[in-house]
């Protein structure tokens, strides 16, 4: 009995093409050609591999003539620097036993589970999976179980991974010894995965992050560049809050993402030091732009220069047919330049004095180390920039609900389109234009 489902080769294609034609208005396309140059993202978010294969387990060394069957599930990215590790996962549910087989493992503490699967193009004709599971009170049968392994693409070009593995073998270790290892076997057809190895740094301009892609706990890394725009909008005071947003060309999700989320940090220097904590729930899967806001209290009089994120995380699930469970895909990007570039100058101006107490950190919801200081009106805002990279930057004028630093449109002044890759880091690109300094 076979079931398979593979969730990667086709629809990485599929998401390729969009993102290479996918300006998301024709009005940001403009704004693009006439102030920005040519320039765009590409998605990170891309499918996974993923393969799920029904085994056939053989009991006989237990005196049971009655097979039982298992799937497992293989996963791994799509993509990957030559020389650096593609990791791959293989995961197995929990299966019963019979009653007859459970008692000739009676005192079984663990299980080791093991597999190969064949490579090409890589340092190893076959890549090793193996994992240990504990088993915890009474054994009912084969625990839940994970194997993991790595392989190494030495050069660029097209490596292949060829799936499903052809046998499992699961070892039940007492703590007197080890018992007759199960065989598990499957006459599925075997398929060869394609994997990207890749030096080239997806994009051109912007600052330079490290994205590790981790597939079910499987990990592979790529270097890409990221667009994105930092604004505010608020009471534009001491005393006041400002709602500061980020806007981030990651690309669009995978149309089969459950639970897509983004999260960032933005660093604060200056009158209110700390950091902004950004996060969202990804409500539009095919939006190339990702925006998530957050809060700066403003205590003290003077400039603050609010970074871009020095790290950021894309989190998704992707459940494929066949899998009892969704495997967890968590994208963290790291940027290689410390401190990271100013994505924008903002300026406090001093206000009517006003009793005030309270310290603390800025960002999310706290306030800045000091005293309360008097409160007023009056914001400048700049367009940041630093070590050459560009950062469009607009401060709207009024509060966040006349539209704020969120808003799509002229506002953001940003290109998303054209460089896709495969899941393994993905690809960005940073863009930025710049535009007038706007009075507030």
């Amino acid at each position: 009995m076979l079931r398979m489902s593979k969730l990667g080769l086709p629809a990485i294609t599929s998401a390729s093409l969009m993102m290479a034609f996918a300006l998301s208005t024709p009005a940001m396309a403009a704004a693009v050609t006439q102030e920005s140059g040519p320039a765009g993202s590409a998605s990170i978010a891309t499918p996974p591999n993923i393969i799920t294969t029904q085994y056939t387990c053989d009991l006989s060394a237990y005196g049971s003539s009655a097979p039982v069957t298992v799937s497992a599930t293989l996963a791994f990215a799509g993509s990957v620097a030559p020389g650096n590790p593609l990791g791959v996962t293989l995961n197995t549910p929990s299966v019963t036993l019979p009653s007859s087989v459970l008692g000739s493992l009676s005192g079984v503490t663990s299980f080791d589970l093991a597999a190969n699967v064949s490579a090409q193009h890589a340092t190893a004709a076959s890549v090793p999976l193996s994992g240990t599971s504990p088993v915890s009170g009474t054994l009912t049968g084969l625990p839940a179980s994970k194997a993991t392994g790595s392989v190494k693409f030495p050069s660029t070009g097209t490596g292949v991974i060829t799936v499903p593995a052809k046998s499992l073998t699961f070892t039940p270790h007492q703590s007197h010894g080890t018992s007759a290892a199960i065989t598990c076997t499957t006459s599925a057809t075997t398929q060869d995965i394609s994997v990207t190895a890749t030096t080239a740094v997806v994009g051109t301009t912007g600052p330079e992050y490290k994205c590790v892609t981790t597939v079910d706990g499987a990990s592979s890394a790529i270097m890409a560049h990221v667009p994105m725009t930092v604004t505010s909008a608020g009471g534009h005071a001491t005393g006041k809050t400002d709602t500061v947003t980020l806007a981030a060309g990651t690309g669009a999700y995978p149309s089969a993402a459950t639970s897509p989320s983004f999260a960032a940090d933005l660093p604060v220097h200056g009158a209110q030091p700390g950091k902004i904590a950004l996060s969202t729930a990804i409500s539009d899967l095919m939006s190339p732009v990702v925006r998530a806001s957050g809060h700066l209290s403003l205590t003290k009089a003077g400039t603050d220069q609010i970074l871009t994120p020095e790290t950021f995380t894309m989190r998704f699930a992707v459940k494929p047919t066949g899998v009892s469970a969704p495997v967890p895909v968590v994208i963290a990007c790291t940027m290689g330049t410390s401190p990271a570039p100013v994505g924008l100058t903002i300026k406090v101006a001093q206000g009517p004095a006003q009793s005030q107490s309270g310290s603390g950190g800025s960002g999310n919801g706290g306030q800045p180390e000091g005293s309360g200081q008097p409160l007023g009106t009056g914001l400048q805002q700049e367009t940041g920039q630093s070590q050459g990279i560009p950062l469009a930057v607009r401060v709207p004028q009024g509060a966040p609900a006349t539209g704020g630093g969120s808003g799509p449109g002229a506002d953001l002044a940003m290109a998303v389109g054209g460089l896709a890759m495969a899941l393994a880091g993905g690809g960005l690109v940073l863009i930025g234009r710049r535009r007038r300094r706007l009075d507030n």
